[in-house]
């Protein structure tokens, strides 16, 4: 069991690390995705710049520039997409690691209790201790899993609205381009 007098500051280290290790663990993931799908974005990239760059005429140029923002869009959706499932996975095993510390938490304030000497008289002091102490742990609990999911939430939002904000640009793109074609 840890040392009584310094349970509020182990409650907030072990906050503190599960948030940090599960922060790490996400944004670890993230850039081994980044690396996977952009690699993968390049070498399309790549191709479908040869072709344009070998298209015969203009009419076949625009048609091969319109299915490569559409294609390069369509990956950056999904790329979005995968961050977002990303972050949602992170948050589920952060918020079972914080289930596990209130279930220890909450352990530990039963073995406090416990010695308490059966003799002893409960005075409402030490109850009232130990229900705060109960509480200022919840509390703590609670406000990193909040802190973390809201991180989590806005990572994915961010990474959603770049991706629609990338789509939206190439449908205009291509829109102007088939009115140039029609012209």
């Amino acid at each position: 069991m840890k040392n009584p007098s310094n349970t509020n500051f182990n409650l907030l280290t072990d906050a503190g690390s599960i948030y940090s290790t599960v922060s790490v663990q996400y944004m670890k993931k993230l850039i081994d995705l980044s690396v996977q799908e952009n690699t993968q974005l390049i070498e399309q990239m790549q191709t479908r710049c040869h072709e344009l760059f070998q298209a015969k005429d203009q009419a076949t140029a625009f048609q091969l520039a319109a299915e490569h923002w559409s294609a390069s869009s369509q990956a950056m959706i999904n790329f979005g997409l995968k961050a977002y499932a990303l972050g949602q996975e992170e948050q589920s095993a952060l918020l079972s690691a914080v289930q596990k510390q209130i279930s220890d938490g909450c352990a530990s304030l039963a073995a406090s209790l416990e010695q308490i000497p059966s003799e002893a008289t409960p005075s409402s002091a030490v109850m009232l201790t130990a229900f705060k102490s109960a509480l200022e742990m919840g509390n703590r609990v609670i406000d990193s899993a909040q802190l973390a999911s809201k991180k989590t939430v806005e990572l994915a939002n961010q990474s959603l609205n770049a991706a629609m904000q990338h789509h939206n640009n190439s449908a205009k793109e291509n829109k102007s381009h088939k009115k140039s074609l029609e012209a």
